[in-house]
């Protein structure tokens, strides 16, 4: 497994996207491609859980524009929320920032509970104010 896409649960309002820790660039981007064909297959806001093992690392050759274009393709799904679920999220949260635009709400935690808290609490808000 490289990268692995789950729908939390049958509304598949909430995707959880799992990365292994030997993620190279091409199968990052294989997995922004593949991740914008299915969010764009939606025609309601969807959020996103990301999850990385303990001991990813980004591959350091090509880091800044292998991950501006990931960004763009993320700009253009309809997730208007995604959780981080990562050892160190801080680091993430700055990383993140120095790379994101748009409209998307972000949070960073430790685990894939406080990830569904935060999902589950902000979806149900978005769906609410349609």
């Amino acid at each position: 497994m490289t990268i692995e896409f789950n729908w939390y649960d049958d509304t598949q309002q909430i995707l959880i996207v799992s990365l292994a820790s030997d993620l190279t660039w091409e199968a990052a981007h294989q997995a922004s491609q593949a991740l914008l064909q299915l969010t764009l297959a939606r025609s309601y806001p969807i959020a996103l859980i990301l999850s990385f093992p303990r001991d990813f690392q980004l591959p350091l050759s090509g880091i800044a524009e292998n991950t501006k274009k990931i960004f763009r393709d993320h700009q253009k799904t309809p997730i208007v929320e995604m959780a981080i679920v990562t050892a160190n999220p801080e680091l993430w949260r700055t990383f993140v920032q120095m790379y994101s635009s748009g409209n998307t709400r972000y949070h960073y935690v430790s685990c894939l509970a406080d990830a569904l808290d935060a999902i589950q609490a902000n979806i149900l808000d978005t769906d609410s104010s349609s």
